[in-house]
């Protein structure tokens, strides 16, 4: 049986507007959030978040009913975050609240992850978003056990990278 996302995609296939601006806000803080971290810049996480919207309506033929509504849109906003300008790292600026010890830890693990190779840093920030490795390898076209190998390498190196600092 498919779930309350598959079937509000299922009517946006029909042209329902309703269901999208359902979707569309259902959505907007786990998509958003991961676009920032994917970005790097608030800016351009609401620009992709943006596109990656227009993208679902535009593609909502190719959604196939029998695959994970939430693994299709993720894969979706990982192509258009790696489509986007890649941030300069040194200028990142995530938060800045009064609480500086939580907000350098975050920003510390933003830069961490850009640091690692692109395709790395999509599947560790899926896998942060609790995806399995078989959901991330269909979503790049590879196997389990390589999604496996790339998370584990990616993980010691943000261990590396962490411990740098």
């Amino acid at each position: 049986m498919a779930g309350s996302n598959e079937l509000l995609m299922a009517r946006v296939q029909q042209g329902d507007r309703d269901a999208f601006r359902t979707l569309y806000a259902e959505w907007r803080a786990p998509l958003f959030h991961f676009l920032l971290r994917r970005t790097g810049s608030r800016e351009l996480a609401e620009e992709c978040y943006q596109d990656t919207w227009a993208r679902v309506w535009k593609s909502a033929h190719t959604y196939d009913p029998r695959r994970a509504f939430k693994s299709w849109l993720f894969t979706i906003a990982a192509n258009v975050g790696h489509d986007a300008k890649r941030p300069v790292v040194a200028d990142f600026r995530l938060e800045t609240t009064t609480n500086s010890d939580r907000v350098e830890a975050k920003n510390t693990l933003v830069v961490a992850l850009h640091m690692l190779e692109g395709r790395d840093r999509a599947m560790m920030l899926l896998s942060i978003e609790g995806f399995k490795p078989a959901e991330i390898a269909e979503a790049f076209g590879v196997s389990p056990n390589s999604v496996r190998v790339r998370l584990s390498r990616a993980r010691s190196q943000l261990r590396e990278q962490l411990l740098a600092r």
